[in-house]
């Protein structure tokens, strides 16, 4: 097609992401986060008691990050928050959508395969709005595990959505047990699958 016409098939595409996340996947997308502090500060951050630790009257959760093992098939990302201005934040935008429209262009795509496309520069959207910060927040020194549903297509932590009834009402929830072995689902057939297991 015109150069119009395929343009105008990755901003459907696009749009099309945009709108499974904001209608589906958004609530079960969950960011867990954590500050980073030097061994032996017992105090931790005066913000982040203020602001997540009930003001004070919370607990600390403290993980000694030499026991934590990452397996690469885990639909969890764990990353360190980046911390930016809003001008660096939309260079880094611009600048990588700059690379994928590169990218775009020279893959020389057929119209139907667009929206791979789409879905990349959606992918890198997303991943950019998860793990950055405004530099105001840089004290915090946050780290964070993001689970997002399209990262888990076996199903691995599926048993683990869950949900609250609180004062809010009903709230979605990722309820993960920590040093529990998370198997993907079992295909619909009923057959067993045979992959390694998520600690």
């Amino acid at each position: 097609g015109t150069t119009y016409e395929r343009a105008t098939r990755l901003t459907q595409a696009f749009n099309h992401y945009l709108a499974h996340l904001s209608t589906e996947v958004a609530l079960d997308t969950y960011v867990f986060c954590h500050s980073e502090h030097p061994p032996g500060d017992t105090d931790g951050r005066l913000s982040m008691w203020r602001e997540y630790g009930s003001k004070g009257n919370g607990a600390a959760l403290v993980v000694n990050t030499q026991k934590v093992h990452y397996q690469p098939h885990s639909p969890l990302i764990i990353t360190k928050v980046a911390y930016k201005t809003n001008q660096e934040r939309e260079q880094v935008l611009q600048a990588e959508l700059g690379n994928w429209a590169r990218i775009t262009q020279s893959a020389s795509l057929p119209d139907d395969q667009l929206y791979l496309a789409a879905y990349a520069a959606f992918g890198f959207v997303k991943s950019l709005a998860l793990t950055t910060k405004h530099m105001g927040f840089s004290e915090e020194n946050e780290w964070r595990a993001v689970y997002v549903p399209e990262r888990d297509p076996l199903g691995y932590l599926k048993a683990c959505l869950d949900y609250f009834v609180g004062p809010r009402g009903v709230e979605p929830k990722l309820k993960y047990k920590f040093g529990q072995i998370y198997n993907p689902e079992p295909p619909k057939t009923g057959k067993p699958l045979t992959s390694g297991a998520l600690t």
